[in-house]
């Protein structure tokens, strides 16, 4: 399978590499509005959360719990319930809290709460049916190690603490046997390494799928 190589151009329009690298900063009132009005962030929204649910499988549990890590402003709340054919529990987590003001009136979330989970997950242990994330886990990837690290054997690359902390409490709040799907844009293959050696690290059986269904 072959990786498409980031041109320089895309790049730099990517917004992790905006904002001091800070999603918080980031997603401000003015962009946490227009991301949530455009029709394409909808869209491309509803297609990926539908496509993690997909992978997500049959969850065995009446009325599942799922833990939607950086769920924004609730676009792809809607989402999982019809992927799933039937009704479910979404805890929605976000670092920012106008996304999550914009979730509040806009999703179906049950609970929403405001965590950076590169600093942990403050929920219950054993308690998930599932985890999903859309678009967020790549804002724990340090670009200075990305930049640093020139190593040919990536199973050697070390994550960094966000990366590490974020997969423990992940693995900690699911319940045993359970898949957490994590959709990520990442910069290159130093970044995907990163991530799947701290879920490894974590306990989990951790796999990679690449694909580029929108040209973002």
């Amino acid at each position: 399978m072959t990786k498409r190589k980031l041109q320089n151009g895309e790049r730099e329009r990517r917004p992790e590499r905006a904002a001091a690298h800070d999603p918080n900063i980031h997603y401000d009132i003015n962009e946490s509005e227009r991301y949530t009005d455009t029709m394409e962030s909808l869209q491309i929204q509803h297609h990926l959360t539908s496509y993690a649910m997909h992978l997500l499988g049959h969850l065995p549990s009446k009325l599942p719990i799922i833990c939607d890590l950086g769920c924004g402003s609730g676009l792809s709340s809607s989402t999982p319930t019809a992927a799933t054919n039937a009704p479910a529990l979404f805890i929605g987590l976000d670092i920012s809290l106008p996304m999550l003001s914009l979730a509040q009136s806009k999703s179906n979330h049950a609970l929403l709460a405001c965590c950076d989970f590169g600093q942990g997950i403050p929920l219950r242990t054993s308690y998930f049916n599932a985890a999903i994330s859309v678009s967020a886990v790549q804002w724990l990837c340090d670009r200075q190690q990305q930049q640093q690290q020139h190593d040919n054997n990536l199973t050697a690359t070390i994550p960094n603490s966000k990366i590490r902390t974020f997969m423990h409490s992940l693995h900690s709040i699911l319940l045993p046997s359970t898949k957490a799907i994590l959709q990520v844009y990442v910069e290159d293959d130093n970044q995907a390494a990163q991530l799947i050696n701290g879920a490894l690290l974590a306990g989990f059986l951790a796999g990679f799928y690449v694909g580029f269904p929108h040209p973002n």
